[in-house]
């Protein structure tokens, strides 16, 4: 096997948009060693819409956009892949069927075994069944019936695909569910973008934490912020000292409309702030040693970076039943856990907390001994993928 190695990162979106999955290709992208030479695919036009900070990492770029998606576009890219000189192609889906691989013949992955390229895939978020694969706002029956195509489909994906990683062990099951006759397949891998020198071991003094509830990530019905905002209502008028602030990007359009308009019936409105993307990890850091409280509602989840990354900085968590959020939160010890999309359930949770100083203490100096036990590091994500390209290459050369 070479000493230097080309590695391709795919992803579907623009790396500096900042959401989880982004934000874990940037650490990838790097954490490599520069023996790695690296070629990324993504929704960005060129190397120039690149953020600064990441793009003299990438010695070649190849524009990918999934509504773009043909056959032609598919071979097309896997050939340019294979003339940049890529050894080995890590596409990373933001669903279990991302990169097209509900239809297999508008999908690279499909043409990358046709051309003899080791490949390996990431999946960030497992969706439940009847989503992932078809516009939402389509029949159940339609979902039902297009199903059977998708399922088949990523069958055929599968069926080539020597390993499919997942962030949590709870999607690596659900894939195996999913998917039983490839459940070989199907491994977790933690990712994190927490290191051993700036997060777990040697984690500063916290200041004295203000009456913030922290909710990081990309504002979106998903993310379960709807949900947030009616059990809040119902707490507000009880804690006029306390604020939401919402950190992330905003989906624009009728959901935000409605976010808008629960804000609007709050007898005081400003106690709940934008706050943006906040890029800097330091700055973002900054805002989960101050807070009282992290609260991921989501509805979907693959694992839940928010979370991760407010545990190990002593700040205890609310979050969703879904996902790999159950695998950081014992619920009573670093925070509590509430039934997905369930407005009781987080107002009683919120409530619970916001108004027991002691218990948030107690939970926030238990929070980062789950984060250490998982090892959720940056290094140990690095370190694992390293070895499975030296493995996937290894049996590439062999065959």
């Amino acid at each position: 096997m070479k000493t230097r190695r080309t590695i391709a990162l795919c992803l579907e979106y623009p790396l500096g948009q900042m959401g989880g999955m982004e934000v874990l290709v940037q650490q990838l992208a790097l954490g490599f060693p520069e023996t790695i030479d690296l070629v990324l695919v993504s929704k960005d036009r060129s190397l120039a819409e690149v953020p600064i900070d990441y793009r003299h990492r990438f010695k070649a770029h190849f524009y990918w956009s999934p509504e773009d998606a043909s056959p032609f576009v598919a071979r097309t890219l896997v050939e340019n892949l294979r003339q940049a000189g890529v050894d080995l192609v890590h596409f990373h889906l933001g669903g279990n069927y991302s990169w097209e691989t509900h239809k297999f013949w508008h999908c690279p992955v499909f043409y990358c075994r046709r051309k003899k390229m080791p490949y390996l895939l990431t999946t960030h978020k497992v969706f439940p069944v009847l989503m992932g694969y078809s516009k939402p706002w389509r029949w159940v029956s339609s979902r039902v019936l297009l199903l059977a195509k998708a399922w088949l489909s990523r069958a055929i994906i599968l069926r080539n695909t020597p390993l499919e990683l997942t962030v949590s062990k709870h999607d690596a099951q659900a894939m195996k569910r999913i998917f039983p006759p490839w459940r070989t397949r199907f491994r977790h891998l933690y990712h994190s973008r927490l290191s051993l020198t700036n997060g777990l071991e040697n984690a500063p003094t916290s200041p004295p934490r203000q009456k913030v509830i922290l909710c990081a990530g990309t504002v979106c019905e998903l993310k379960g912020h709807h949900v947030l905002l009616r059990a809040f209502t119902r707490i507000a008028p009880y804690y006029p000292d306390w604020t939401i602030e919402l950190v992330g990007r905003r989906d624009e359009g009728p959901f935000q409309k409605e976010l808008d308009r629960l804000i609007a019936a709050l007898p005081n409105p400003k106690q709940i702030r934008y706050a943006g993307v906040i890029s800097d990890f330091a700055l973002l850091r900054d805002r989960f040693r101050t807070a009282a409280i992290c609260v991921q509602p989501s509805l979907v989840e693959g694992l839940g970076l928010a979370i991760q990354e407010a545990l190990s900085l002593g700040c205890p968590a609310i979050g969703s039943d879904v996902g790999g959020i159950p695998e950081m939160i014992k619920s009573g010890l670093n925070g509590l856990l509430v039934p997905a999309n369930n407005v009781e359930a987080l107002a009683a949770a919120l409530n619970r907390l916001m108004g027991d100083d002691e218990l948030r203490q107690k939970m926030g100096r238990a929070a980062p001994a789950e984060i250490q036990r998982l090892r959720m590091t940056r290094e140990d994500m690095i370190s694992q993928y390293l070895e499975i390209y030296d493995s996937l290459l290894a049996k590439a050369q062999a065959a």
